[in-house]
C-alpha cells in the first residue's frame, strides 16, 4: 500500500467497523481518527461539540489528520472530514481514498438510538441530518474508491475493498 487508505462516509456507513478489520487482514496499523483526536482533547467529541463548537472541532480534525504518518495504514475519519478543502487535498496526496456508501435507510436504521452523535442532538434532528447527508453526497463521491455496503457483512465489504486495492497491498 502507498501511503495510509483514508476511509470515508457519512456517520453509521461503518468506516470504524471496516477499518478495523480491513488493518487486521492487511496487516498494517489502524487509525481511528475521531479517537485521536479524543485521546489528544481529553473529552468525548460531543463534549467538544457542546463546550466549543463545531468549528474548533473541526479544527482539531484537521490538525490531527496533517499530524498523522503518511505510511501505509488504514484510517477511519469523521464523517464531516470532507467539508474541508485541505482535508482533502492532503487525504488525496499522500493516500487513497475510499467511500463507505450507504443509503439513508441503512445509515437511519444504524444510527437510530444513537446518544453519541451530536450531530443527531441538534434542533434540526433527523430532517437537518438527512439534509447533511444530502450535501455531503458530492464530497464523498470525490473519493478514489466507492463500495456500496448495504445488505453486506463487514467481512464481504473488506472483500471487495481489498479487491479495489490490491494493487496497494
Amino acid at each position: 500500500m502507498r501511503g495510509p487508505l483514508f476511509l470515508v462516509g457519512f456517520m453509521g456507513a461503518g468506516k470504524s467497523t471496516i477499518g478495523r478489520l480491513l488493518a487486521q487482514k492487511c496487516c498494517v496499523p489502524f487509525v481511528d481518527l475521531d479517537e485521536e483526536i479524543v485521546c489528544a482533547a481529553g473529552e468525548s467529541i460531543a463534549s467538544i461539540f457542546a463546550t466549543r463548537g463545531e468549528i474548533a472541532f473541526r479544527d482539531l480534525e484537521e490538525s490531527t489528520l496533517m499530524a498523522l504518518a503518511p505510511d501505509p495504514q488504514i484510517v477511519a475519519t469523521g464523517g464531516g472530514i470532507v467539508g474541508r478543502d485541505a482535508n482533502w487535498q492532503h487525504m488525496q496526496r499522500v493516500g487513497t481514498t475510499l467511500y463507505l456508501d450507504s443509503s439513508w435507510e441503512t445509515l437511519v436504521q444504524r444510527l437510530s438510538g444513537s446518544r453519541e452523535r451530536p450531530l443527531l442532538q441538534t434542533p434540526e434532528g433527523i430532517e437537518g441530518v438527512h439534509q447533511l447527508w444530502l450535501n455531503r453526497q458530492p464530497l464523498y463521491r470525490q473519493a478514489d474508491y466507492c463500495i456500496l455496503t448495504d445488505h453486506k457483512t463487514p467481512e464481504a465489504i473488506v472483500g471487495e475493498i481489498r479487491m479495489c486495492i490490491k494493487d496497494f497491498v
